[in-house]
Protein backbone atom coordinates (compact mmCIF):
# COMPACT_ATOMS: atom_id res chain seq x y z
CA UNK A 1 0.00 0.00 0.00
CA UNK A 2 1.56 3.29 -0.92
CA UNK A 3 1.12 6.34 0.56
CA UNK A 4 0.76 9.76 -1.70
CA UNK A 5 3.28 11.92 -0.30
CA UNK A 6 2.08 15.53 0.92
CA UNK A 7 3.70 18.23 3.26
CA UNK A 8 2.43 18.47 6.40
CA UNK A 9 0.73 15.24 6.77
CA UNK A 10 2.19 12.37 8.57
CA UNK A 11 1.64 8.33 7.66
CA UNK A 12 1.14 5.57 10.38
CA UNK A 13 0.43 1.90 10.27
CA UNK A 14 -2.05 0.02 12.46
CA UNK A 15 -1.74 -3.71 12.78
CA UNK A 16 -3.98 -6.30 14.26
CA UNK A 17 -7.22 -4.23 13.42
CA UNK A 18 -10.45 -6.07 13.14
CA UNK A 19 -12.90 -4.20 10.45
CA UNK A 20 -15.68 -3.93 12.94
CA UNK A 21 -13.58 -1.87 15.33
CA UNK A 22 -11.25 -0.37 12.82
CA UNK A 23 -12.03 3.43 14.32
CA UNK A 24 -11.74 2.52 18.32
CA UNK A 25 -8.29 1.08 19.95
CA UNK A 26 -5.15 2.77 18.75
CA UNK A 27 -6.91 4.94 15.83
CA UNK A 28 -9.20 6.29 18.79
CA UNK A 29 -5.95 6.80 20.69
CA UNK A 30 -3.56 8.34 18.14
CA UNK A 31 -6.61 11.75 17.35
CA UNK A 32 -6.73 11.40 21.43
CA UNK A 33 -2.77 12.12 21.72
CA UNK A 34 -2.79 14.39 18.60
CA UNK A 35 -6.05 16.45 19.53
CA UNK A 36 -5.62 16.18 23.57
CA UNK A 37 -3.78 20.42 22.88
CA UNK A 38 -5.85 21.23 20.33
CA UNK A 39 -8.02 24.39 21.54
CA UNK A 40 -9.10 25.78 17.93
CA UNK A 41 -8.31 23.29 15.54
CA UNK A 42 -8.31 19.37 15.28
CA UNK A 43 -6.35 16.81 13.41
CA UNK A 44 -8.08 14.58 10.78
CA UNK A 45 -7.41 11.99 8.47
CA UNK A 46 -6.64 13.01 5.12
CA UNK A 47 -8.98 12.16 2.23
CA UNK A 48 -6.08 10.28 0.73
CA UNK A 49 -5.57 8.05 3.69
CA UNK A 50 -6.06 4.78 2.33
CA UNK A 51 -7.62 3.46 5.33
CA UNK A 52 -8.35 0.00 5.79
CA UNK A 53 -7.41 -3.11 4.64
CA UNK A 54 -6.62 -6.74 5.00
CA UNK A 55 -6.26 -5.98 9.14
CA UNK A 56 -4.54 -3.16 8.59
CA UNK A 57 -5.48 0.40 8.88
CA UNK A 58 -3.42 3.04 6.71
CA UNK A 59 -3.54 6.12 8.41
CA UNK A 60 -2.45 9.39 6.96
CA UNK A 61 -3.00 12.21 8.84
CA UNK A 62 -3.04 16.02 8.05
CA UNK A 63 -0.37 17.62 10.31
CA UNK A 64 3.32 16.71 11.38
CA UNK A 65 4.28 15.25 14.94
CA UNK A 66 5.87 17.24 17.37
CA UNK A 67 8.36 15.42 19.37
CA UNK A 68 6.18 14.71 22.33
CA UNK A 69 3.17 13.33 20.00
CA UNK A 70 5.89 11.43 18.43
CA UNK A 71 6.74 9.66 21.90
CA UNK A 72 3.11 8.66 22.68
CA UNK A 73 2.28 7.10 19.58
CA UNK A 74 5.31 5.41 18.82
CA UNK A 75 4.63 3.56 22.43
CA UNK A 76 1.44 2.57 21.21
CA UNK A 77 1.23 -1.63 20.50
CA UNK A 78 0.97 -2.18 16.67
CA UNK A 79 1.74 0.87 15.70
CA UNK A 80 4.33 2.16 13.04
CA UNK A 81 4.94 5.98 12.34
CA UNK A 82 6.51 6.40 8.95
CA UNK A 83 8.92 8.87 7.89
Amino acid sequence: MNFINQTNTTNIIIKNVKFDKKYKGNYKKIFQILNSNSIFSETYETDDSPGFFNGVYYLQISCTLDCNEYEQISKLKNVTILD
